[in-house]
């Protein structure tokens, strides 16, 4: 048994096949028409050149009510500035034909008055088709009406200098074309190639049919521009030619502005939206491999900090013990200056053991291996206070812990976090009649907590430091400390996307707030 599958099923082969006779039924129009027109130049050129001209001029005054009112609907500026274009373009071809030998509409004019007016239309025509390629994918504020006010009145000077004020340079004499008309043609042919090129260049941001049908009406209007340098006789073959090419231009862009106004405008927008998706897509690619090289940079950090903090470590211990054990030993027969000296070097080395703790504190915030959990905030501030109750009875004071709500996040970071805010109050504000306060409410969208002191105070000036690292202020320089615990306690904030800030208590001392956004 075959069991070969067909290729396509027969709804797609149909639709392929019906594609198929529509563009075969169209071509063979084309084909005819286009044959039609040939035969009746050579029957009735001045009929043929009537047909052909008002046609064109149907079909631009067509495309400028098509383009103009839709422009509110249109994201791509550059067809409705075409669409504004060829208003003026269409009644400069009108003034054309009419104007055209043998019609004796204008009177007293020869043959080159209608050649003044074609060379006026072309000469607007390709300024209005480099406009739009380089208006092509600008996304910035367009003014459609200063544009058809524009090319409006280009089109009403243009025409008052040919007729009746006669001040355009001669195109064609008795003698044939003139060399500013043949220079024109070429100037215009080039324009055009400009503005193809401007097409080509941004065609990422338009519909492929769109970019074709535009590049293949500038084509045509390039080949039209060269065959009309051609001809000495106003009903000659060449002037036949260009005219047919100029009708194939003409319909081309009437197809194009057509099909980017009225059927493809969403496509177009859509087709944007790809595009930005697109860059989004690599923008997102760039951002996870800066991440992964951050993340990597950030864990070959922490392995040096701990390698450093462990390298430290070592020799300060021994550095600590040392001391101590050479003070207590030598202490009865040591002067006393030289015992002070001993223990100052002691003290001094618990601060930097202290440092380092502190750094190695500040460097693993962000990089928790633990998961968030619902943790009792009253239990961690218990729990700060009895690690802490030798600081406390030192100084002769109290921590009274108000109402608390729960909070859902990692343990280690918020005992670390009360632990250098009530550590703080005590050392720098901590005596028997400045107790210290510790309460906190939930708000609609985060928790937040206050360490309230009777103290000093923070004066305003040094409040938007605190939470930089090693910033001591200046009631903190006969206390001992490193400066980096507000630090921290800022840097677990950030972690959380909250907010750190410090306010006066009412009747002297300072009030840490902190509010934080749970994890999500």
């Amino acid at each position: 048994m075959d069991m070969t599958l067909p290729l396509q099923s027969p709804p797609i082969q149909r639709a392929a096949a019906s594609r198929g006779w529509r563009i075969l039924i169209k071509t063979v129009c084309l084909l005819l028409g286009t044959a039609a027109l040939f035969l009746l130049s050579r029957f009735n050129y001045l009929l043929f050149h009537g047909v052909a001209e008002l046609s064109s001029v149907a079909v631009a005054i067509t495309t400028f009510s098509i383009g103009w009112h839709t422009r509110h609907i249109n994201r791509n500026h550059s067809f409705t500035l075409l669409a504004a274009a060829y208003l003026s373009i269409g009644v400069l071809d009108l003034f054309h034909t009419l104007s055209y030998k043998g019609m004796g509409v204008f009177p007293g004019t020869d043959t080159d008055v209608p050649t003044q007016f074609w060379i006026a239309a072309r000469s607007l025509q390709a300024g209005a088709y480099l406009a739009s390629g380089w208006l092509l994918g600008r996304n910035g504020p367009f003014k459609a009406r200063n544009w058809m006010l524009g090319f409006s009145v280009a089109g009403l000077l243009l025409s008052l200098a040919i007729w009746p004020i006669n001040v355009f340079p001669s195109c064609l004499t008795k003698a044939g074309l003139t060399p500013f008309k043949i220079g024109s043609e070429y100037l215009i042919s080039a324009t055009l190639a400009g503005s193809a090129w401007l097409y080509w260049r941004k065609r990422a941001g338009l519909d492929r049919g769109l970019i074709n049908l535009m590049l293949a009406s500038i084509g045509l209007a390039i080949l039209s521009e060269l065959t009309f340098t051609l001809y000495q006789d106003v009903y000659g073959l060449a002037n036949c030619l260009g005219h047919l090419f100029k009708i194939g231009s003409v319909f081309l862009v009437y197809r194009a502005l057509t099909l980017g106004s009225l059927r493809t405008p969403y496509q177009t927008l859509f087709r944007e939206l790809s595009l930005s998706h697109q860059a989004l897509d690599q923008e997102l690619v760039q951002r996870r491999q800066i991440e992964q090289q951050l993340r990597a940079a950030n864990c070959e950090l922490d392995t040096f900090v701990r390698t450093v903090a462990h390298d430290l470590r070592s020799p300060l211990t021994v550095f600590i013990s040392g001391t101590e054990v050479l003070r207590r030993q030598l202490r009865d027969h040591i002067p006393e200056d030289l015992d002070n000296m001993l223990l100052d070097i002691e003290q001094k080395g618990w601060q930097m053991a202290q440092l380092l703790e502190d750094l190695l504190q500040l460097a693993r915030i962000g990089r928790m291996d633990q998961p968030a959990e619902k943790i009792v905030l009253a239990h961690i501030v218990s729990r700060v206070t009895r690690d802490l109750e030798e600081q406390i009875l030192a100084v002769d004071t109290q921590v009274i812990t108000g109402a608390l709500p729960d909070l859902e996040a990692h343990p280690t970071l918020i005992y670390q976090l009360f632990s250098n805010l009530i550590g703080n109050a005590v050392r720098y504000a901590g005596g028997p009649n400045n107790p210290i306060s510790v309460g906190g409410l939930r708000t609609e969208n985060a928790v937040r907590f206050f360490v309230r002191d009777h103290g000093p105070g923070i004066p305003e000036n040094e409040r938007e430091k605190l939470g930089d690292v090693f910033f001591r202020g200046e009631n903190a320089h006969n206390h001992p400390g490193s400066g980096i615990g507000l630090a921290i306690v800022q840097k677990i904030t950030r972690y959380y996307r909250g907010h750190f800030w410090v306010a006066e208590t009412p009747g002297g001392g300072a009030t840490f707030w902190v509010e934080l956004q749970e994890p999500t």
